[in-house]
């Protein structure tokens, strides 16, 4: 996913520079330090990812630390890399064990104006709210992600295998804009682009106190709705997930989260 949109509120509170070491991956010879904005460098090494460092790509095979919290605190980070276009670097398969096969029409004049918020086409609806009543045939799917994760351990390699979800036009929601816009503390109304910069028809985005929803409205009711990530549940989210029957997907992390009788939230998730 496109993390580095998603650190920039971080960035006021830690420093914009970080003291980056490139190892060698194969001799494990150091081929030198860099200091790098913060903002070129993604929220999390957790996809295949390829770096322009002084003018030269290179492919990052492992990380240390792997999330932007932990070398935005440090101010350090450990890359093992290889150049992109090296005769023998490694042929990756897909970037992410799961996508949204089918993307929404773009196009369209904006909604609201508050904000644009931004994605690759790889991450729409990654991280989804479905109904409740889907809880089984999600399952299944979760079963065949796992699966996929478990064969790659190491997700800057690649994945062999990709399940890709062909129900984007069948989420099943039907939410009422007003009792959502109400529902949430203090809604900023955007809209939502994917990475042509083409506006998504229907598309919207709301920024509340704790989180950045973002879907399709069509006549007062919302049809898909979806968050840009997810770090643990706060009293909002609970909110959203048992007022109106959902549960939450993190597709790329194979887990759900909802307000089922007997199941408690998860304190954190990080995404995959």
């Amino acid at each position: 996913m496109n993390y580095a949109k998603v650190i920039g509120s971080a960035l006021q509170l830690f420093p914009k520079k970080i003291k980056v070491t490139l190892i060698d991956a194969v001799t494990g010879k150091s081929l030198g330090k860099h200091t790098i904005p913060a903002a070129q460098l993604p929220g999390a090494f957790n996809r295949p990812t390829i770096l322009n460092i002084d003018n030269s790509n290179w492919r990052v095979l492992k990380a240390d630390p792997i999330l932007a919290d932990d070398f935005l605190f440090s101010k350090r980070l450990m890359l093992e890399v290889r150049r992109a276009d090296s005769a023998d670097a490694l042929e990756l398969k897909f970037n992410l064990p799961s996508i949204c096969k089918e993307l929404p029409v773009t196009g369209a004049d904006s909604l609201f104006q508050a904000f644009t918020l931004e994605l690759d086409q790889d991450d729409w609806r990654q991280v989804e709210f479905l109904p409740l009543s889907r809880s089984g045939e999600i399952e299944e799917a979760i079963k065949l992600i796992e699966a996929i994760l478990t064969g790659q351990p190491n997700p800057l390699l690649g994945y062999e295998q990709q399940y890709s979800r062909h129900d984007a036009g069948q989420p099943g929601l039907s939410i009422p804009w007003d009792a959502f816009c109400g529902l949430v503390p203090n809604p900023v109304l955007g809209n939502v682009a994917l990475a042509n910069n083409e506006l998504v028809q229907d598309g919207f985005a709301i920024r509340s106190e704790g989180y950045t929803y973002y879907g399709i409205v069509r006549e007062g009711l919302i049809q898909t709705l979806c968050l840009t990530q997810f770090d643990s549940a706060d009293d909002e989210f609970m909110q959203v997930i048992s007022t109106f029957q959902l549960t939450m997907v993190d597709w790329c992390g194979a887990r759900r989260m909802s307000a089922e009788v007997g199941e408690k939230p998860k304190s954190e998730f990080i995404e995959i």
